[in-house]
């Protein structure tokens, strides 16, 4: 993919066109194995052979810090992906465009690498995941949310749709989340679902009748008690697979896209075009544009495949 062919597309862009059917040295802070993760090269191996791509699970697990929680709930949680090992392979082979870069965004943080999972509780991995009360994209933001985390939202384009603003700020949410929990992760975690007002009225319920405040003791919403154990069940399954009967697809750890500035506002069918690539792989990958085309006066960048 040339840029040349991105940029010659730019002309003749209409400025409102029809919108489309309606439907987030810092290695040296990286633990040893995950450095040597992100430094690993597509070179030969000692044998003078091409060496299988690393898989992305390996280096997920390499930074694991929940995943050996024990709770009843959790083996619920299990049990019902396990029902349906078909739609778990689905569900993880749907991450490969995003867990790369997602990961590589944790880690840089110093947060628990279960995290990169929780686009998978939130969304399915499915940038254009819409709840009924407004939430969207991989992180599931709510309007209000996502203003108050810095992503923009207007005509043009949303930044909770997208995949690298979209994930910096539900990191830097997190981070604030862990910060008022007192450094407890499934406080943090129930508050990203359900909000920081409820987790917090019931973690002052519990202490007025002297009750425990762990999150399993909390008097949550249903779907806040099935979220956190969802999310530690699916890193319990990444583990180790074999010992849950299931598979994980292969989803290679090597960067699945790269960033194109097409110098100005292009059609999302010709960059398509341009990029040699179905339309919709590219609006998979730039999910944040609203319309068939690029905000003449806005970001001017693409998420192409690197292979394209």
């Amino acid at each position: 993919m040339t840029l040349a062919l991105l940029v010659s597309a730019c002309t003749g862009v209409q400025t409102r066109p029809p919108a489309p059917p309606s439907g987030a040295d810092a290695e040296a802070q990286l633990p040893p194995a995950a450095a040597t993760a992100l430094r690993e090269s597509d070179g030969l191996d000692a044998s003078g052979l091409a060496p299988q791509p690393r898989q992305i699970w390996d280096r997920l697990r390499s930074g694991f810090a929940l995943s050996a929680i024990e709770h009843p709930r959790i083996d619920q949680e299990i049990k019902r992906l396990q029902r349906f090992p078909n739609a778990f392979s689905a569900l993880m082979a749907r991450s490969e465009p995003y867990l790369n870069y997602i990961l590589n965004e944790i880690q840089l943080a110093g947060l628990p690498t279960e995290l990169a999972l929780l686009p998978a509780v939130e969304s399915g991995f499915r940038p254009y995941a819409y709840s009924p009360d407004g939430a969207v994209g991989l992180w599931q933001f709510m309007p209000a949310t996502g203003r108050t985390v810095g992503l923009d939202q207007d005509w043009w384009f949303d930044e909770r749709r997208t995949v690298r603003a979209a994930t910096h700020a539900a990191i830097g949410f997190l981070q604030q989340l862990h910060t008022r929990f007192n450094g407890d992760w499934l406080h943090a975690l129930a508050a990203y679902n359900a909000g920081t007002a409820k987790v917090g009225r019931a973690l002052r319920k519990a202490r007025r009748r002297g009750e425990p405040t762990d999150f399993w003791s909390l008097d949550l919403p249903g779907e806040t008690d099935r979220y956190v154990p969802r999310l530690l069940a699916l890193a319990r399954i990444v583990a180790d697979p074999e010992h849950y009967g299931l598979d994980l697809p292969d989803v290679p750890d090597t960067p699945y896209f790269s960033v194109a500035d097409t110098r100005g506002a292009i059609d999302l069918n010709v960059a398509a075009e341009a990029a040699g690539i179905p339309v919709e792989q590219l609006l998979g990958l730039n999910a944040g544009h609203r319309r068939w085309a690029t905000n003449p006066d806005g970001s001017h960048e693409l998420l192409l495949p690197k292979d394209s």
